[in-house]
């Protein structure tokens, strides 16, 4: 069982040090990051742009109500 875990564990050292030498794997990883980070973004404008416009509909919605008051 320990012969396994000190496999394992130098099967990991070896990735690691293989995509740490690798300017390829370095560069994908960047742009997985990079997508990541670009989704994020675009959720958060989303949600944004969501709540800008709840907020118009209620502005709308409350100058409608005071303009009927202002009509009565």
């Amino acid at each position: 069982m320990a012969k396994l875990k000190i496999v394992d564990e130098r099967r990991m050292r070896e990735q690691e040090m293989v995509c740490a030498q690798s300017d390829e794997l370095k560069e994908l990883q960047m742009r997985i990051k990079n997508a990541y980070l670009n989704k994020e973004r675009a959720g958060q404008i989303t949600e944004s742009q969501f709540r800008q416009q709840i907020d118009i509909e209620h502005d709308t919605q409350m100058d409608k109500y005071y303009l009927r008051q202002k009509e009565i």
